[in-house]
């Protein structure tokens, strides 16, 4: 059995820590959940379409955690660094075209 590279560990570890991140958003702890999608954004660089777009996406989970949690300027700073590598998407998620974190008490999908 091969063993695991060293991209795919990174991945899977951000994939974890952005799913802990989402577990915690939806239960309203806010700060759990940021420094969860600190640990995934940490994990994982923009290197690859799949990875960079997963590391854009966490930060916009990221970003929708640190408002609800009142850290607007955390918020600004985050949406403004994946605004200039992706405008589009920002205008997406400010059209609520980009489902980023559940409320707390949202039903599952």
């Amino acid at each position: 059995m091969a063993a695991e590279s060293s991209e795919a560990k990174e991945a899977t570890e951000g994939l974890r820590r952005s799913l802990e991140g989402l577990r915690a958003t939806a239960h309203g702890d806010l700060d759990a959940a940021q420094a969860a999608f600190a640990a995934a954004d940490g994990a994982v660089d923009y290197w690859g379409l799949g990875a960079g777009m997963f590391k854009l996406l966490n930060r916009l989970m990221w970003v929708e955690a640190a408002r609800r949690d009142g850290e607007t300027a955390t918020a600004e700073r985050l949406l403004g660094e994946v605004e200039a590598i992706n405008p589009a998407l920002v205008a997406a998620y400010r059209e609520g075209d980009v489902p980023v974190a559940p409320h707390p008490g949202d039903p599952g999908p």
